[in-house]
């Protein structure tokens, strides 16, 4: 029983840390998008798309301050349907808070919300969150 207890408090404890470390993530490419917009450069935009967010791992959804989604990568489903990726939005928002978009206006240096940061789980969190279950099916077998 120890065991079993252990392996879920481990496993929980491992999902957490990968979910801070996605959000940290997030944060740092929401900073970055901010000090792109500043410099009014599309070409900073298009390297900060193309280059860095394309190549991460977990569903992450783009809106703007209505949260109605921009632009997203990773949806565990066909991205066509407006309807879906905005249900999809709404439990990444259960799973996460979602990062705020600032950037400052040039002209009065107020900052000015520009939109949302919504992120999901990764596909090796989903996989670590079924993990103890297994572990404990093949130790229920052997017992």
């Amino acid at each position: 029983m120890i065991l079993i207890t252990g392996i879920v408090i481990y496993s929980q404890w491992i999902v957490e840390k990968l979910r801070e470390d996605n959000r940290n993530i997030v944060q740092m490419y929401s900073e970055i998008i901010a000090e792109a917009v500043e410099s009014e450069s599309d070409e900073n935009l298009n390297f900060i798309f193309d280059k860095i967010i394309s190549r991460i791992q977990f569903p992450i959804i783009q809106s703007d301050i209505n949260k109605n989604p921009q632009s997203w990568k990773n949806l565990p489903f066909e991205e066509s349907e407006l309807s879906r990726i905005k249900r999809n939005q709404e439990l990444m928002d259960q799973q996460n808070t979602p990062i705020e978009l600032f950037f400052s206006d040039p002209v009065t240096g107020k900052k000015q919300l520009l939109g949302y940061l919504h992120f999901g789980d990764s596909n090796l969190i989903h996989q670590l969150l079924w993990l103890p279950y297994l572990e404990i099916g093949v130790i229920c077998f052997f017992i």
